[in-house]
């Protein structure tokens, strides 16, 4: 099956997100990535604030 070009978006939990970033997130917190070769590389944070 090809892949398709576009956005993709996950719903995950803290500790999947702490393994990816390498330290904490606050919640709420979104991380923007990148797929890079065989990887995500995050290129932003994004917070939501109410």
């Amino acid at each position: 099956m090809a892949q398709e070009p576009g956005d993709l978006r996950l719903v995950t939990h803290q500790v999947n997100i702490t393994a990816l970033m390498g330290g904490g997130v606050g919640s709420g917190e979104m991380i923007v990535a990148r797929p890079v070769d065989e990887s995500l590389q995050v290129v932003g944070r994004l917070s939501v604030s109410g």
